[in-house]
């Protein structure tokens, strides 16, 4: 699997810092966040962070912290993951993302890098 998320300016940064957002019910999003996050890492001026939209119960969830949104704008590209159901994203993600309005309004993210991975539920 090739994992991009990079352009010039962030080829010519020293240290990039990449956020893998997402919304887990059972881990499954969150082991192929690890993969990705694997990824990103074989360059050797990236560093990748996992967080979640909101708080899980799942034992394996658990320890993920939870990212905010003052924080987003802070990383230097963002990667979004999601379980799918019904092909729409999780109501999770959904919810995270409705509460994004101001950083638009602000163009706090605009023209941050960004990559989405996706990966089918199971019921």
């Amino acid at each position: 699997m090739m994992i991009t998320l990079s352009t010039q300016s962030m080829a010519q940064k020293k240290d990039v810092n990449v956020l893998v957002l997402i919304y887990s019910d059972n881990g499954g999003t969150l082991e192929l966040a690890k993969e990705f996050a694997k990824g990103l890492e074989k360059n050797s001026n990236v560093r990748s962070v996992i967080k979640q939209v909101k708080n899980s119960d799942h034992p394996i969830l658990k320890t993920i912290p939870v990212a905010s949104m003052e924080e987003l704008s802070s990383y230097d590209g963002i990667a979004f993951g999601s379980p799918v159901y019904f092909g729409n994203i999780s109501t999770g993600m959904s919810e995270f993302f409705s509460k994004t309005t101001d950083l638009w309004a602000k163009h706090a993210l605009e023209g941050m890098p960004a990559s989405v991975f996706i990966i089918p539920s199971i019921a």
